[in-house]
């Protein structure tokens, strides 16, 4: 029987499905290997750091042989990986400003991936009014502003190999995101 336990912090409402017999864990975005998800709530001027590390707590607690994440392949090095979150949410916690450039890159990574390509413009008007980016880039009410910070997540994504800018920009399949500084 599998058991879904609570796992705030991604999203307020999130859940992990565990099955106790083979100590698998599905783990959708509260644990992945090697990387940390955005915490949503942040984004939004809400607590969430906490909730992620109480999540991890309650991963390590259920003692999962085997995770399958929402991203990634499967993985049984589930010490480490809760390890090298624990470190990025501490790294969050300590430099929240990182944790909104962080789900700024990785949310036009996303948008450009679903999309394929879009036109430079089209895209830095996206980034500049959708709310979330206006809430992650801290520039609500500030419309030149937002528009500078969308020109310089493009300008970062583009150098670090992540969006290839070679007419209509268009997100490289086999990127893996890292947190900026």
């Amino acid at each position: 029987d599998w058991q879904v336990p609570a796992t705030a912090g991604h999203a307020p409402a999130a859940v992990v499905l565990f099955e106790p017999r083979t100590r698998t864990l599905i783990s959708g975005d509260a644990l992945w290997q090697d990387r940390l998800a955005i915490v949503f709530p942040e984004l939004e001027d809400q607590p969430g750091f906490d909730d992620v590390a109480r999540t991890l707590d309650r991963i390590e607690a259920l003692d999962p042989a085997l995770v399958v994440p929402g991203h990634g392949q499967p993985f049984t090095d589930v010490a480490g990986a809760l390890r090298a979150s624990r470190q990025r949410l501490a790294g969050f916690v300590a430099a929240p400003q990182r944790h909104r450039l962080h789900a700024a890159r990785a949310l036009v990574v996303y948008h450009l991936l679903s999309f394929r390509q879009l036109p430079h413009a089209e895209l830095l008007n996206w980034i500049a009014t959708t709310p979330i980016f206006v809430s992650a880039l801290q520039c609500a009410g500030n419309p030149e502003r937002a528009q500078a910070l969308a020109q310089e997540t493009l300008d970062r994504l583009v150098a670090d190999g992540v969006v290839q800018d070679d007419g209509p920009l268009a997100a490289d399949r086999q990127v893996r995101m890292a947190a900026p500084g």
